[in-house]
């Protein structure tokens, strides 16, 4: 006999165990007031793969121009549907007073497309003299192919004077690519 009388699993009541489901399924409710069942487990998104990446140079701007930091890293996504989700952590120095600067994340690089969710890019912060900040970023993308994608962070002055941002070469920067399932 396998089972044990008065379990979940024992669905018949007489110490016999009735089905336990295949590989893959899960046990769930099939509703209110009925048995519980196994089914297949929910589709879409499960985390298929990860990447990441590590600098550790210095990197600087004085242009209103999108220039790459040197944050990068690829990811192949295995299906069309999938979502890739970019986490980007640096830290960043503004050397000048009342200018402001920008990051964003791009696919490609700084002539890529901007993921950001306006003009100015995703994560835009504005830095005052000799301001250090943390930057960490965020977006879920849908390349919709299963070509290799290139993600990088980028950064920019507000005005065209000398402001200078910089990237601070004794703090490690990171990027990790997450593919999400989309099906």
């Amino acid at each position: 006999m396998s089972g044990i009388v008065g379990s979940r699993f024992n669905i018949r009541g007489s110490g016999l165990v009735g089905s336990l489901g295949t590989d893959g399924q899960v046990f769930t409710s099939s509703g209110a007031g009925k048995s519980a069942v196994f089914e297949a487990a929910a589709a879409g998104g499960k985390v298929l793969q990860v990447v990441t990446a590590s600098f550790a140079g210095q990197v600087g701007t004085t242009s209103t121009d999108w220039a790459d930091t040197g944050i990068a890293a690829s990811i192949t996504p295995s299906n069309a549907s999938n979502k890739v989700l970019i986490m980007t952590n640096f830290t960043v120095h503004n050397s000048q007073a009342d200018y402001g600067n920008f990051q964003t994340i791009f696919r490609g690089d700084s002539s890529g497309t901007n993921l950001g969710t306006d003009a100015t890019g995703l994560g835009r912060i504005q830095g005052r003299a000799s301001l250090y900040h943390m930057c960490s970023m965020h977006i879920l993308d849908s390349p919709s192919t299963t070509s290799s994608q290139a993600y990088e962070t980028g950064f920019k002055n507000t005005t065209t004077s000398l402001a200078s941002y910089t990237m601070i070469n004794n703090i490690t920067a990171k990027i990790t690519l997450m593919e999400i399932d989309g099906t």
